[in-house]
């Protein structure tokens, strides 16, 4: 060993043993946060590698024959055992990949409403394979599709969706077949494996083919036709792989990133994958100890939550909801003197109400769930938008749900609305998260994740659940 290290510098050393540990393992960095952990790897493994007994064979190796420093790799790789490589490269890329990951942790599922999708960037083929865990689908639902013409039966499609009779069908390359399930809701396995697909106990097979690319992406909850995302699923993900002619190409599984945002991540491309429409995935969240996160809180019309959150000019408010025309006030608040107010008022239309303004919004009645966003001044419901001038100016009266805030009175009350989570932002900084649950007495409302916080009914008789 002496002799060696009077012919080679530490430095060299380091640079032989980090090209020999990276010849597989990170030559698919695309952070600096990866170099930061080759860093790290390389520190964890260079010490435990000059240790092993090998190494006086390996630098024997090199005396005898007289090799240069160009030559050392080559006879490092042979005197090396792969085992020993293999371990301390995979110890110090684990600790280096917690430290540096792109995500802040793995989620159970997302879960999407029927606005959201991921654009996969892969173009599948009649060999593809797509492997996904899901549950809670609904009717008129794509699992994932890509075709190149607006049909179905298109001669390049390839996809799965369940039609509006609760049967699954199995779209390839001019042909599609159905099955029906028992049940939707049901965590299940879906494997589509080129012409044959699996899932709920049911396999569908389509006529087989020898040839066959679609020209566009594969989108996940949605099909992707002829570059336009339609079919949006409602429906629980907890899991997908697509295989290139068997060659894993996407291990998808759904994280939160650093910014809380709901994705998934590729294990293969070391990617992030995010929503390409419009709202924002649903998952699991980590409430305290007893509470318990249901899917959604409804009102009779009696009962309001006051977040305690006074709205401004520029107050954003995220809701998911239920709520037909005529349903009363989704949220609300208007200021002493009634001048000035933040809200949304449900009639014969999704009326729009900002500082001294109440305009009328989408008047198609949308009798599904959605994700109605109120951006400041910029209503949207259902990709239709209100806009009223934007003006400073203030509430003085904490914004009430399922109700208004009428001067300090709660008014206008919203009946039959369903909200499945509700985000507020204070020009840009979140200030509340809500989540639907209960707590261990029973009681039910909304959980604020900002503020750790637990909302109860402010009103009388007691929010229904499910």
């Amino acid at each position: 060993m002496g002799n060696f290290y009077l012919s080679h510098s530490a430095a060299e050393l380091d640079e032989a043993v980090g090209k020999v540990l990276s010849g597989e393992a990170f030559n698919k960095k695309y952070t600096e946060g990866y170099n930061d952990g080759y860093e790290k790897g390389l520190e964890e493994a260079t010490p435990t590698l000059q240790s092993k007994e090998v190494i006086p064979s390996l630098v024997e190796q090199i005396i005898k024959a007289d090799t240069g420093f160009d030559g050392l790799l080559s006879v490092f790789v042979q005197a090396v055992p792969k085992s020993i490589l293999d371990a301390e490269y995979q110890k110090g890329y684990n600790e280096a990949f917690e430290l540096y990951k792109p995500y802040k942790r793995e989620l159970g599922y997302i879960q999407s409403n029927g606005t959201q999708y991921i654009d996969t960037g892969f173009k599948p083929k009649y060999n593809s394979r797509v492997i996904m865990t899901i549950s809670d689908v609904s009717t008129g639902s794509t699992l994932f599709g890509a075709r190149d013409t607006s049909a179905s039966a298109s001669p390049n499609t390839f996809g799965a969706y369940v039609n509006s009779s609760s049967a699954l069908r199995s779209d390839y390359f001019g042909t599609t077949n159905t099955a029906t399930p028992n049940s939707l809701s049901v965590k299940t396995e879906l494997d589509k494996n080129g012409n044959v697909l699996t899932a709920y106990g049911l396999t569908i097979t389509n006529t087989a083919v020898s040839s066959g690319a679609v020209s566009y992406p594969l989108h996940l909850f949605a099909v992707n036709s002829v570059g336009t995302a339609t079919g949006l699923a409602t429906m629980k993900l907890y899991s997908c792989q697509i295989y290139d002619n068997g060659t894993l190409v996407r291990d998808y599984i759904p994280v939160l990133d650093w910014d809380n945002i709901p994705c998934i991540y590729d294990k293969v491309t070391r990617k992030l994958y995010y929503n390409a429409g419009t709202g924002t995935f649903g998952y699991p969240v980590d409430l305290p100890e007893g509470y318990t996160q249901v899917s959604y809180i409804q009102s009779s019309g009696t009962q309001y939550v006051d977040t305690g959150f006074k709205p401004n000019q520029d107050t954003r408010v995220l809701i998911e909801t239920y709520c037909p025309l005529n349903s009363g006030s989704l949220l609300g608040a208007i200021g002493t003197g009634g001048t000035k107010r933040y809200g949304v008022y449900v009639g014969n239309n999704y009326r729009n109400d900002y500082n001294t303004s109440t305009l009328n919004g989408l008047t198609t009645n949308v009798t599904t769930r959605f994700v109605l966003d109120k951006n400041k001044n910029v209503q949207t419901v259902n990709g239709v938008s209100s806009t009223v001038a934007y003006a400073q100016f203030s509430v003085d009266k904490p914004l009430y749900l399922f109700a208004f805030n009428d001067s300090g009175t709660a008014n206008y009350f919203g009946a039959g609305i369903k909200i499945y989570s509700c985000q507020i932002y204070d020009n840009g900084t979140l200030a509340r998260d809500f989540i639907p649950c209960k707590n261990a007495s029973g009681a039910v409302g909304l959980y604020d994740l900002v503020n750790n916080k637990f909302y109860t009914n402010a009103g009388s008789g007691t929010f229904t659940y499910a």
